[in-house]
């Protein structure tokens, strides 16, 4: 017959010393630098944007500084 001791379930060693099952505390750290990169990656998207607006407008009034240019000369 078996007994009841070797029959009852035993504790399960610490997971958490053998790196299984990490602490709570270092969840909420992985979750906040993720946010983090989020929030650091919407900066970089924004900043692109702003740059490709800048590039356009400059191109714009370049092309208008040749346009007036031209109509001037042309208007001598």
């Amino acid at each position: 017959m078996i007994s009841p001791s070797s029959t009852a379930r035993k504790k399960p060693p610490n997971l958490a010393i053998r790196g299984l099952n990490p602490p709570k505390e270092k969840v909420e750290e992985t979750t906040v630098k993720h946010n983090k990169l989020l929030c650091v990656e919407a900066s970089i998207a924004a900043l692109a944007a702003m740059q490709q607006a800048q590039a356009h407008w400059q191109n714009q009034s370049r092309q208008t500084n040749v346009k007036n240019k031209e109509l001037r000369w042309n208007a001598r």
